[in-house]
């Protein structure tokens, strides 16, 4: 607990002023590399041991399984990086949404 203190310290306050924003993106950064690195090192065990039950079972290729787990870093990658899309304020295009539904 001594260590997480310490780092909340160290990245979260410098003396009494507040991060600025480009701290924060690089934190946001480095957070989002550190998270798909992990997520890598999980889809390589998962997908050894896939492939290894199905070599167990007398097949060569890890099968929908295989598939299913690298579909699903895919997934995990894309939800990591994923950028916010600015929101455009039309008023048109939402009353004629609303109004749509009306009728």
């Amino acid at each position: 607990m001594g260590l997480v203190v310490n780092l909340c310290h160290i990245f979260c306050i410098k003396g009494k002023e507040q991060l600025t924003i480009k701290t924060i993106q690089i934190m946001s950064k480095l957070s989002k590399i550190i998270v798909t690195l992990l997520v890598i090192v999980v889809f390589i065990f998962l997908f050894a041991a896939v492939g290894e039950m199905s070599r167990q079972a007398g097949m060569h290729t890890p099968g929908i399984l295989g598939l299913i787990v690298f579909g699903g870093m895919i997934g995990a990658m894309r939800a990591i990086w994923k950028k916010n899309k600015p929101n455009e304020d039309n008023n048109d295009s939402k009353n004629n949404e609303s109004g749509m539904l009306q009728k």
